[in-house]
């Protein structure tokens, strides 16, 4: 074995990682989308849908409505195009795409570890890639990182860090953010100062910011500055239960999940730094993993909640397993290594079994088929799998909003609730599909919001006013007070299905 515990190159399937690739991409296509009808949130699932629906109609994000980088309503739109603006088939789709998670997992992860270890991390990174319609940060994290670690093995490799830069635009601009100082840094590094590098870096400067400045790049400028300013949750304390869930060791070991992913990068930065007999190249392939698993806690960094943080965790999997095989190499007692191997598979355990039997939906892992059971029969999400609460919820309200809002009436729900545009086939009038915190960028949106609506004079408008994050402050009646105002003015409570107000234009 090489030094430092490097793997060797080892022979069979792993000689050929064309065919490896392809076989576990296929495998797990297939088991994505063996469950991916099961489970729907009735919150942050319409943006998505509704989004493509728009494209669809020739609308276009940033331009006609506020919503994602494009590339996620290109895919859904050709999908909605090519099968039919059903759920499901979107859906099955995106399941599909999922599969992209381990074997950009893997194809990491090899250059790391070998037999069971790489084992271990690419099921750990394929156990949890979260909630489908929020995989693209994990994604082009992934795919950013490994062009990263492809470019370090042969510099003539570098055309995958453009194309995972260039995804990231269309996809999740704010990866851009976590992989320019370190694609500066190579590229400095490549030229250097002395063979004046540095006018190249200039120009690559000067061209960046001119192709990427637009509609797109100030609306993630200024949700950074909201989001660091309207700070969500706080970090759990380990020891304590967090967001409803009561204490027990998985909720522990949940906890623990948001501070470890910053221990293993200064960890690995310590091994990549200081550790003897590492050539150059492998000295940079650990520095390069810390350096991306630590960067993908910015998000939860912004708004901690673990949904938002099963999102920044696929590469900390993959450098948990780097770690915890360099501590067993550091054992060199037979006894005690067998004793830090069967820790460390126990471990191993307790997380796979979190993720896919206590955690389902959010997680994205097959877990989301426990108690949801009923088949939503009509409508456009015919065939899904949801909670018998929600599917009742789901059934009221399509039905009051086509009673109360005929077909070419528009509607309008708030906070966060595009799905009931998309179920119930009805307009939103305005260019926001939802109104966070901080999505309003001040009393001008607001008052931009309140004249699209009074132009349009929605027949419904569809209110959930509870206190986000459990913060007072975070409630839609108290950042929005004047669209608040504009619906007590020109509409009559007209009832709830749940935790949804129905307002009925006066």
């Amino acid at each position: 074995m090489p030094k430092n515990g490097s793997p060797a190159n080892a022979g069979g399937f792993l000689s050929r990682p064309g065919v490896t690739g392809v076989l576990i991409f296929a495998g797990f296509a297939m088991y994505y989308l063996s469950f991916c009808q099961y489970g729907i949130n009735l919150w942050d699932e319409g943006g998505l849908f509704y989004g493509g629906e728009r494209y669809l109609h020739g609308q276009r994000v940033f331009k006609d409505f506020l919503g994602y980088p494009p590339g996620i309503y290109w895919i859904a739109e050709g999908t909605f195009r090519l099968f039919g603006d059903d759920m499901l088939p979107l859906r099955r789709v995106l399941a599909v795409l999922t599969a992209f998670f381990p074997v950009l997992g893997w194809l990491i992860a090899r250059r790391f570890l070998s037999g069971a270890w790489l084992a271990a991390a690419v099921l750990l990174v394929a156990s949890a890639p979260a909630v489908y319609y929020q995989r693209s940060y994990a994604l082009m994290l992934l795919f950013a990182a490994w062009a990263v670690l492809a470019y370090l093995g042969d510099r003539k490799q570098w055309p995958w860090m453009l194309a995972a830069a260039a995804a990231a635009y269309f996809f999740k601009v704010e990866v851009l953010l976590i992989t320019a100082p370190l694609y500066a840094w190579l590229l400095l590094d490549a030229y250097g100062f002395r063979r004046r590098g540095w006018a190249l870096l200039a120009a690559a400067a000067v061209f960046f910011t001119l192709f990427f400045w637009n509609d797109l790049v100030d609306f993630l400028l200024f949700k950074i500055r909201t989001e660091l300013s309207q700070w969500g949750n706080s970090f759990p304390v380990p020891w304590l239960s967090y967001q409803g869930a009561s204490f027990g060791l998985f909720t522990f070991l949940d906890n623990m999940l948001f501070y470890m992913p910053f221990v293993a990068g200064a960890l690995l930065a310590g091994h990549g730094l200081r550790a003897k007999g590492l050539a150059d190249d492998e000295r940079m392939r650990f520095l390069t993993l810390a350096y991306f698993q630590t960067g993908a806690m910015a998000l939860v960094v912004m708004r901690a909640g673990f949904d938002n943080l099963t999102r920044c965790l696929p590469l900390f999997f993959i450098a948990a397993v780097v770690l915890a095989r360099l501590a067993v190499l550091q054992v060199r007692d037979p006894g005690w290594r067998r004793i830090a191997v069967a820790a460390c598979v126990l471990l191993w355990w307790f997380y796979i079994a979190d993720f896919n039997v206590l955690k389902g939906f959010y997680t994205g892992s097959v877990g989301a088929v426990r108690e949801v059971t009923t088949v939503v029969a009509e409508g456009k999400a015919r065939g899904v799998v949801a909670a018998e609460a929600d599917a009742g919820v789901i059934g009221r309200m399509t039905e009051w909003i086509r009673l109360a809002a005929p077909p070419g009436e528009a509607i309008f729900a708030a906070p966060l609730n595009p799905i009931w545009y998309y179920l119930s086939e009805r307009e939103n009038p305005t260019f926001y599909d939802w109104v966070l915190p901080g999505t309003l960028r001040g009393p001008a949106d607001e008052e931009r919001l309140v004249a699209q609506l009074r132009a349009a004079r929605p027949a419904l408008v569809i209110v959930v006013d509870i206190a986000i994050d459990n913060k007072a402050e975070r409630r839609l009646s108290a950042y929005a007070p004047r669209f608040s105002a504009w619906v007590l003015d020109g509409y009559v409570y007209s009832g709830a299905v749940n935790y949804f107000q129905i307002w009925r234009r006066k």
